[in-house]
């Protein structure tokens, strides 16, 4: 039996031309009397999902980086993304409303993975916390779309260009957030030390090359200061989402890359 759908907008409308990062193409469409919703996704074949407990191979976070900062130049300063209703958008009111849900969670968090996370560890989260409503309040400078999670089982890897999957996360604010979200969560803190600069770097020189006005000192100071978005979105996705074992691994996991992340950047003097 042929069923009649009516095509609807995408619920990120309002956003196209702008994105020039790699995403699957879509289709999307809603009956409203069955209440049904259809979406059709590219098939991005030979291309795999990447593993955030893995080791991402230095050529994959280029590419991965590539995308993010082709992503953010096209919605640089963009007055039309800041005036899209739908579009999140950290201003004071989401600040308190985050930092108040990411203090309430801690000792849950605590309580659940405390015992697997070095003292170094959980001393800086400690040490953080309450400058959390301060940090989230204060993200100054060039607002942008950005993806929000942007990490390595969020990617998709092999194909001839990285594509950026799982955009619900997705904000208007600081580019850096990404850009330190992704080297923090999804390198061993070996591995992203020893390429860290050469791919802050290479971020950098994309969006500069596309006529964005950004200098070196403005990224660099942004990505050591965004380098708590990591701890945020680990206190706060553990404790909301479904507990799983691999969950577990990959919280814990993440909590002190992103720990050790904002030590060796001394983050912390950052932080109003």
């Amino acid at each position: 039996m042929k069923q009649e759908a009516t095509e609807v907008p995408h619920p990120r409308h309002g956003l196209n031309p702008r994105p020039s990062g790699r995403g699957a193409r879509q289709f999307s469409a809603y009956d409203p009397d069955e209440d049904e919703y259809t979406v059709l996704l590219e098939d991005l074949a030979p291309a795999l999902p990447g593993d955030q407990l893995a080791v991402v191979a230095p050529e994959d976070a280029a590419a991965a980086i590539d995308e993010m900062a082709a992503l953010h130049a096209a919605g640089w300063d963009d007055p039309g993304l800041a005036a899209l209703p739908w579009l999140n958008r950290h201003d004071a009111e989401s600040a308190a409303f985050t930092a108040a849900m990411v203090t309430g969670l801690y000792d849950g968090f605590k309580e659940r993975y405390g015992a697997d996370l070095d003292p170094d560890v959980l001393g800086l989260i400690e040490d953080f916390l309450p400058s959390l409503g301060a940090y989230l309040a204060g993200r100054e400078g060039p607002s942008t779309l950005f993806h929000g999670d942007f990490r390595a089982d969020d990617l998709l890897f092999g194909g001839p260009r990285a594509a950026v999957l799982d955009l619900q996360t997705c904000a208007y604010g600081p580019g850096a957030a990404d850009l330190a979200y992704f080297l923090g969560s999804s390198l061993p803190v070996e591995v992203r030390r020893d390429c860290e600069r050469t791919l802050v770097e290479r971020y950098h020189q994309a969006p500069t090359s596309r006529g964005v006005t950004l200098t070196w000192d403005d990224c660099w100071d942004a990505y050591r200061r965004h380098a708590f978005h990591g701890i945020v979105m680990s206190i706060g996705a553990s404790m909301l989402v479904e507990r799983t074992p691999r969950g577990d691994e990959m919280f814990r996991t993440m909590t002190t890359r992103h720990a050790h992340h904002a030590r060796d950047l001394a983050s912390l003097t950052l932080v109003p």
